[in-house]
């Protein structure tokens, strides 16, 4: 699971592609399927404009093996979470290197 703060953060990068975006809207909150509207729904939420038009099934349809579909919507593969997690290192790396050298610059 992907707390929200930080789906909301990671939604905010510039140079997301669209499925980079659905797999975090995925991976946020509770770790049940998420139908397409509530990916949408959370994706726009973020700020995300363009998520109102999203055919978000078939972005998933085409993970290649990144998402299922299941009784309650689509969830994550491992294979999926992989892609989240690498997402998610990233982003704080940046974050705590631009916090340390902000920190520097105060001396």
């Amino acid at each position: 699971m992907l707390s929200e703060e930080l789906a909301l953060a990671l939604l905010g990068r510039e140079n997301l592609t669209q499925f980079q975006m659905v797999l975090i809207c995925l991976a946020s909150g509770s770790i049940r399927g998420k139908t397409a509207a509530e990916v949408r729904w959370f994706a726009m939420k973020a700020g995300v404009r363009p998520a109102w038009s999203w055919d978000v099934s078939s972005v998933l349809g085409k993970a290649r093996g990144r998402a299922r579909r299941c009784a309650n919507g689509w969830q994550l593969t491992p294979a999926g979470w992989h892609v989240v997690r690498s997402l998610a290192e990233e982003h704080l790396a940046e974050t705590l290197w631009r916090d340390e050298e902000g920190a520097r610059a105060r001396q």
